[in-house]
């Protein structure tokens, strides 16, 4: 979708003011995602972001407008995610905007990125705890972590020659004490919750001790562990331990627990994503070094702890 077609679907719904959008009033930017996402400002305030499907989605066919359209429907009353606009369009979603600023812009080392700690570990706990009507038979579900079964591979890892980045993750999936922890980690796989499913520093906004969780497209039931791992994977990337956030999450009575099994899905999966961008990129060096250590770190941490069972 153009930008002026996307300013007239925002128009026609009532969104935008056609006199502003003649005033010049409002102004539309593309945003640095894997999926094709725009900015919709009015007097230079954030008033909108417009996803459509993209490299990101396309690589695997998954339908990211449908699953977070549907997502933020369901999870309408939470006070933690942003407000779906009422726009249908199947081809994108309109959220309305988030003031703030993300948790990656937050300066590490001082109170301000405690407290964001402790608030993304507040609204992680509501989100895992929010409401699941289980006469709802269609609830979205969110994304298992390829990983987990080695035996089902996406379109972006099936077929990888030989030498390639994905075909390493590949291989680093499959040696012996890292496959060990994604089985474990297979084995506690549950989809009774609701998750975000990528809790990275951008999808998560501070404002006044709140902490927002944005960029739904991966959420649905799923293993609140998954979450965990990934916020924790996140925060350490940044500077910090994870423990605040992790005891703040517990007394918030947060249900998950996390074990190194977790850290090391989550590494997995890290480094496919980093091999996957670069591959379609035309980059067919390997990626994401870091990555492959943190998976083998954990691999091991878990093995010293619950042997090789």
């Amino acid at each position: 979708m153009t930008i002026p077609a996307l300013v007239a679907r925002g128009v026609a719904a009532a969104i935008l003011d056609a006199g502003e959008v003649l005033d010049g009033a409002v102004s539309v930017y593309p945003q640095p995602r894997s999926n094709v996402v725009h900015r919709v400002e009015r007097h230079g305030v954030p008033l909108a972001y417009v996803k459509q499907r993209g490299a990101s989605s396309m690589l695997d066919g998954d339908d990211v407008v449908m699953n977070e359209r549907m997502v933020l429907t369901a999870l309408a009353g939470l006070d933690c995610v942003p407000r779906l606009l009422p726009l249908d369009d199947a081809a994108a979603v309109w959220v309305g905007a988030v003031p703030g600023q993300t948790l990656a812009e937050v300066p590490f080392g001082g109170e301000e990125f405690d407290g964001a700690c402790r608030a993304l570990a507040k609204s992680l706990a509501e989100l895992h705890t929010w409401s699941v009507d289980v006469s709802v038979v269609d609830l979205p579900r969110a994304p298992e972590p390829w990983a987990l079964r080695a035996d089902h591979l996406p379109p972006s890892m099936a077929g990888s020659p030989a030498g390639s980045a994905c075909a390493a993750v590949l291989e680093l999936a499959h040696e012996p004490g890292v496959r060990t922890a994604l089985n474990h980690a297979a084995s506690r796989w549950t989809a009774t919750a609701w998750i975000h499913g990528d809790v990275s520093a951008n999808n998560v906004i501070i404002q006044r001790g709140r902490a927002w969780l944005v960029d739904l497209e991966s959420a649905g039931m799923g293993h609140p562990a998954w979450d965990l791992a990934t916020a924790v994977s996140t925060l350490r990337a940044l500077g910090s331990s994870g423990e605040e956030f992790l005891t703040e999450y517990w007394q918030r009575d947060g249900p998950a627990r996390l074990d190194d099994s977790m850290l090391t899905l989550r590494a997995v999966q890290s480094a496919w994503q980093l091999a996957a961008l670069s591959t379609q990129q035309g980059d067919h060096a390997a990626h994401g070094s870091e990555q492959f250590e943190a998976a083998r770190r954990h691999a091991a941490s878990f093995l010293a702890t619950h042997g090789r069972r």
